[in-house]
């Protein structure tokens, strides 16, 4: 079956919900039966649940001040705190009925190298969204930021995440340059460690045409994400990949689109 975007099973494998603060920046509106009556109304046929690993591990005040990410013993100290809401939020997925939506969470790497998910919760997702949600401010530096990039790249791929989550979007908020070189590297890491090529409406980037044809021409997976936080997103994401997407082959962007 086609969708609104003329693609074959589309989804956006990227969304929160904000009414039990799973994930703490997502409109408290955003629950999954209301994600159950919009999906009948939008252009997407599957989508997955995608709250923050960050929101799940640790308390509001100690997840934005990303102390933890440097001093990984902070997040460790809330283990108890992790794991019980971490089972509350698992406890809310089992009430999806809809097979439409999967069951997933986004995960970041803290500087030893450890995803912010707990390993024996893993297997309970059916889509695991590794992302770059921090690094050094510009005072650091661009050599400084752009190794801290480079190493929390490279260890969601040898995490084996699913897909790799708005790839250059900390980059152009730190107003750094990104060069075509370093979209193949990541388009390249992405292909050869399987993982899928995030193209994100939620903010979108300019290089989002330039990484979906190296995606293409190099067979890397793509997967679309409206990282809705706002409901209105799962929308106007719908409208921005049909704009992104027209002039693209359909036939061979379904053949490297992320099915979970």
């Amino acid at each position: 079956m086609e969708g609104e975007l003329g693609l074959a099973g589309v989804a956006t494998w990227h969304n929160h919900t904000g009414d039990e603060d799973f994930s703490y920046c997502a409109d408290k509106n955003l629950a999954l039966d209301e994600y159950a009556r919009l999906l009948n109304e939008s252009p997407w046929e599957r989508m997955a649940v995608t709250d923050h690993a960050f929101a799940l591990a640790l308390p509001k005040e100690v997840a934005w001040a990303w102390e933890w990410y440097w001093e990984p013993a902070i997040y460790d100290d809330y283990r108890d705190y992790r794991l019980k809401k971490t089972e509350r939020y698992l406890k809310k997925l089992d009430n999806i009925s809809d097979g439409r939506m999967l069951k997933g969470i986004e995960a970041e790497v803290m500087r030893d190298g450890r995803l912010s998910c707990d390993p024996e919760f893993r297997e309970d997702f059916q889509v695991l969204i590794g992302a770059v949600h921090y690094l050094p401010l510009v005072e650091a530096g661009e050599d400084k930021i752009l190794q801290e990039f480079i190493f929390q790249t490279e260890r969601l791929w040898q995490h084996k995440v699913h897909i790799l989550a708005h790839p250059t979007r900390i980059l152009e908020a730190r107003k750094l340059p990104v060069p075509e070189d370093l979209l193949d590297f990541i388009v390249q890491g992405c292909r050869a460690s399987g993982v899928a090529l995030e193209i994100n409406s939620h903010v979108p980037s300019k290089h989002d045409g330039m990484l979906l044809q190296k995606c293409l021409a190099s067979s890397t997976a793509v997967a679309l994400g409206t990282d809705t936080h706002h409901i209105d997103e799962f929308f106007d994401g719908g409208l921005y990949f049909a704009g992104l997407l027209k002039d693209v082959n359909h036939q061979a962007l379904e053949r490297i689109l992320f099915q979970a």
